[in-house]
């Protein structure tokens, strides 16, 4: 009993592991502009400043006392540092800058900015606090920590800031812009799209508020105006790897697959280093069947970057499908060892683990996938289905009524509880989850020929040939409803009929274990 496999298709950069995705067609979370040097990962600085990137005080407040000047002659050395950079000289002189003038609001801003850039946004967001509290108008230092909370994930306290940086200055697009990334983020879609199309109302040929904005209503599940978004964004920069990338994903969303790999190979061209447009190309050519090309694409992320599980995952999903087990069950474990809370990829690899036989180290996976996502039917019933291959028919049974208690549709439970009940001896409750099974997927011919089996054991042949005989009209190329079918006319009598089913499933099924069993049925209907 095999069960469907889940893809890492998510919201997010080739998504990550237990949220979004791996490699994927999903929404790329929205993005900077290629070429933006923003104060931290994840969000632009604000604009409207000099270009030594700090809001300068007038020149008479800083030159008030021989300590100013000190920190002012410190602080532009620091610019100096930080321009070329050597960051961490460039914090040294902001420090010294803080010890001048401990009541500069601009030296905790420049150390702050600093900090983060070198990835210490506790140090980050200290700094810019102590900012606020000397210069409460002091729009740079908001953005500042508002940057370093979204690098830290604390989205909330992130929108907060950048809406106080937009109260400071109301008419700066890269705000708004910084806002909707952090609104995107935390899940805020309507928000996100409209800060972004403030940014562009304010700056109608932003680029990147326009791509981002595409990001987000494609997250929406607004296709055509992601597209939209992303046509406007490549016609204003036509060399931005990024834009090709995000529609690309749209394109894929919508099913354009020969579309979306024309706008990867683009990406790829622009950007040959971007592991996640060579993963979502290998996903985009696998969907279409290339799969010497997915594989060419995953292997080529694999090697660009090691570290990074999406492209594993992804490679082992089209290994799966070509049943090379073992190597699939290679690229599910470097998955886990890249990210030991990936479910997926545990629930994945028991899989090929019950295919190659192997039902303990299975049933293993399956624990470790439940453990992690207790909710997760499919790993509660690939876990029922490895226990039956097993033997363990409790276990097995208890699997699957947790997944019917939660499913009551779920038509593989109860046929898999069914045909163990079947194979107990225990017909009536087998033709009761069968019955149930084919009330709610009524064109499941093997449903038919399984109940058709429980009604023979319980001594209703009547009923077993009807099943039987619906089996074969749903799917005429069945051999083994033939077979059943031809020992119940054998069974009353009608030999001529039996021998006709008996040669069907010779026919159709020459080598394997129905025809066999036909061709000796017949055999002894001869004698």
């Amino acid at each position: 009993m095999r069960r469907d496999r889940v893809s890492l298709l998510a919201a997010g950069v080739c998504a990550a592991l237990g949220g979004a995705c791996g490699c994927s067609a999903a929404p790329r979370t929205p993005d900077r502009r290629a070429g933006d040097k923003p104060a931290h990962a994840g969000a632009p600085e604000p604009a409207r400043r000099p270009a030594d990137g700090r809001n300068r005080k007038e020149p008479e407040r800083q030159a008030k006392s021989p300590a100013r000047e000190e920190a002012a002659r410190l602080l532009a050395r620091g610019d100096e540092l930080r321009n070329s950079g050597r960051h961490e000289e460039a914090a040294a002189a902001y420090s010294e800058a803080v010890k001048a003038a401990p009541d500069m609001a601009e030296a905790y801003g420049a150390r702050g900015r600093t900090r983060g850039t070198r990835g210490d946004m506790e140090g980050a967001i200290a700094d810019a606090t102590e900012a606020i509290s000397l210069d409460p108008t002091g729009a740079e230092a908001y953005g500042i920590r508002a940057a370093a909370y979204a690098q830290k994930g604390d989205l909330g306290r992130a929108v907060a800031d950048y809406g106080r940086l937009i109260g400071l200055r109301p008419d700066d697009e890269t705000s708004y812009n910084a806002r909707g990334l952090a609104e995107a983020r935390a899940g805020d879609l309507d928000a996100a799209i409209a800060d972004f199309t403030k940014a562009v109302e304010l700056k109608p040929d932003f680029a990147e508020a326009h791509s981002n904005r595409g990001c987000t209503r494609l997250a929406a599940g607004d296709i055509e105006g992601a597209l939209a978004d992303h046509d406007r964004a490549l016609e204003l920069e036509p060399g931005r790897a990024a834009a090709w990338f995000n529609r690309g994903v749209a394109r894929m969303r919508k099913g354009d697959i020969e579309k979306a790999i024309e706008d990867y190979t683009k990406a790829i061209e622009l950007d040959q280093a971007s592991s996640e447009a060579r993963c979502n190309r290998g996903v985009a050519y696998a969907a279409a069947g290339e799969n010497r090309r997915a594989a060419g694409d995953y292997d080529a992320a694999v090697a660009l970057n090691p570290d990074d599980p999406r492209a594993y995952y992804n490679r082992a999903l089209l290994r799966m499908r070509e049943g090379d087990h073992d190597r699939a069950i290679a690229d599910y474990t470097k998955v886990i060892v890249l990210e030991p809370g990936a479910a997926e990829a545990y629930s994945n690899r028991a899989g090929e683990y019950e295919a190659t036989g192997d039902l303990d180290r299975a049933v293993a996976d399956y624990n470790v996938a439940i453990l992690l996502r207790p909710d997760d039917l499919r790993a509660y019933f690939g876990r029922g289905a490895a226990y039956a291959r097993r033997g363990d028919q409790d276990l097995a049974i208890t699997d699957f009524t947790r997944v019917i208690e939660a499913e009551p549709r779920h038509v593989p439970a109860w046929s898999a509880r069914g045909l163990i009940y079947y194979g107990r001896g225990d017909n009536e409750r087998a033709i009761a989850d069968l019955t149930r099974a084919i009330e709610l997927a009524p064109d499941w011919a093997g449903l038919y020929n399984t109940r058709g089996l429980a009604y023979r054991a319980a001594g209703r042949r009547d009923l077993a040939a009807a099943d039987f005989a619906r089996a074969v009209e749903l799917k005429p190329g069945y051999a083994e409803a033939y077979l059943n079918r031809g020992v119940e006319h054998a069974a009353t009598g009608r030999r001529e009929e039996a021998r006709r089913d008996f040669a069907r499933a010779v026919e159709l099924d020459p080598d394997g274990e129905a025809g066999r069993a036909a061709a000796e049925e017949s055999a002894r209907l001869g004698r």
